[in-house]
Formats: C-alpha cells, sequence, structure tokens
C-alpha cells in the first residue's frame, strides 16, 4: 500500500513540475507569435503592407506558426495533466475546466490553417503577375484573418477554462488566493476581450480599457500558476488537497 502511494506521489509529483514548466515555456511562445510575429508583422487596416511585411520576414512568420504549433502540443497536455492532478478536488469542476481548454485547443488547432494558407500565397508571390499578387493581397489576408476570428473564439473557451480553473483552485486551502482571483480575472479578460474583437471590432477605446483593466492578470495569473506549482513540486500533492 505504502508502495502504490509512493508511486501515485512520484506521477502527480512529475505532472505537477511538466504543468508548471510548461505554463512558463508557453508564456514566452505566446509572447513570441503574438508580439514580436503578428503584432509586428501584421497591420490590419493595411494589406499591401502586411503583404510586403511578410514577404520581407518570412522566416519571422513561419517561427511564429512554429511557436504557435507548439503551443496547441502544450495546451493538450495541459489539459490532461491539469485534471489529472486536480480532479480530486472537485471532479464535475474539473470536467468542466478540461473540457473548455480542449474546445479552445481544437478550435485554436483549426485556426491555425488559417496562417498555414497565408503562408502558401506568399511563398509563392515572387512567381505571380502583377494582377494575380493584388488579388492575392487581398487573400491572403482573409485567410490571416481567419487565424484570427477562429483565435478569438478560441479564447471565449480558454477564458472560461480559467474562470473553472480559478474556482477550483480557491478550493485549496494552501493555494495562493491571489493567484486564483488573477486566474478568475483574466478569464473574465479573455471573454470580455473576445466578445469586443467579434461584435465592436470598431470600438478601439472599449478594447483598449479592457485590455488596460486586465492586461495583468491575463498576462501574469497563468505564469505565477506555474511559479507556484515549480516551487511547490515537492509538496504540491498535500497542498492539493481540499
Amino acid at each position: 500500500m505504502a508502495l502504490v502511494e509512493k508511486s501515485e506521489f512520484g506521477k502527480k509529483l512529475r505532472i505537477s513540475k511538466i504543468i508548471g514548466l510548461s505554463l512558463i515555456t508557453m508564456l514566452f511562445l505566446g509572447i513570441f507569435a503574438e508580439f514580436l510575429m503578428r503584432g509586428q508583422l501584421i497591420k490590419w487596416d493595411d494589406p499591401a503592407l502586411t503583404f510586403t511585411n511578410i514577404q520581407n520576414s518570412l522566416i519571422l512568420f513561419e517561427s511564429g506558426i512554429f511557436a504557435f504549433l507548439v503551443t496547441i502540443v502544450l495546451d493538450v497536455l495541459l489539459s490532461i495533466y491539469l485534471y489529472v492532478l486536480l480532479n480530486s478536488i472537485d471532479k464535475s469542476i474539473g470536467l468542466l475546466m478540461v473540457s473548455f481548454r480542449l474546445i479552445y485547443v481544437a478550435i485554436k488547432g483549426f485556426a491555425i490553417v488559417g496562417l498555414f494558407l497565408a503562408r502558401d500565397i506568399y511563398l509563392s508571390a515572387n512567381e505571380l503577375t502583377t494582377g494575380q499578387s493584388e488579388a492575392n493581397v487581398s487573400q491572403a489576408m482573409q485567410f490571416l484573418k481567419m487565424h484570427h476570428y477562429g483565435f478569438a473564439i478560441g479564447l471565449l473557451f480558454f477564458g472560461l477554462h480559467l474562470i473553472f480553473l480559478a474556482i477550483l483552485l480557491l478550493k485549496v486551502k494552501a493555494m495562493p488566493k491571489l493567484i486564483s482571483w488573477m486566474l478568475f480575472a483574466a478569464g473574465i479578460g479573455y471573454c470580455l476581450n473576445t466578445l469586443t474583437t467579434l461584435f465592436a471590432n470598431n470600438l478601439d477605446f472599449l478594447k483598449i480599457i479592457i485590455i488596460v483593466a486586465f492586461i495583468i492578470p491575463m498576462t501574469f495569473s497563468e505564469l505565477l500558476f506555474g511559479i507556484w506549482l515549480w516551487i511547490k513540486s515537492k509538496k504540491v500533492i498535500p497542498l492539493l488537497k481540499s
């Protein structure tokens, strides 16, 4: 019996370390893909400039796509490992938490097809005539928007995942309440940001207000959770009991 408990403890110990390391890794991959690639290269109101930017920085563009792919793989692992680690606290909430994250991963995985389709246009652009090039500037932007809106829809479910993750962690007495409430606030922030992106895209001031209000929890909540798991890895199993 003691051997079984020791084996289970070792398994969950490894899982907690993987979750912590994955969350930290995903933060940096997300910053690279979102801000260094999409933020610098894509100008939503200027398809021609976007076309030129990406053609001149195809390596950066493809690196961003690769970063998105890695985060998709890590998201799948995280969904499974978070459920294994936390479902003993509350199985119903744990199931909702993992279900929303898997829906998010599925939507994000489908949306990334838009980036690959856009990349194919940029790669073949040098072989096109002037008329074809003008048509493909517009088509490439449509594929980029396919990813943009698909990713935004996915983030709605990601936000719901964070809300249920926070509710689950609030049941853990040893879990720092600040981190739990930051995760909860981040979930609300992602949901509101998605709704403004999809239905109020012309209200830039509203998007700015939401981003400013929620930028700290949206940026750092998962990172703090990952660091906490990493630091507390040897004690995390008894700490995660309700």
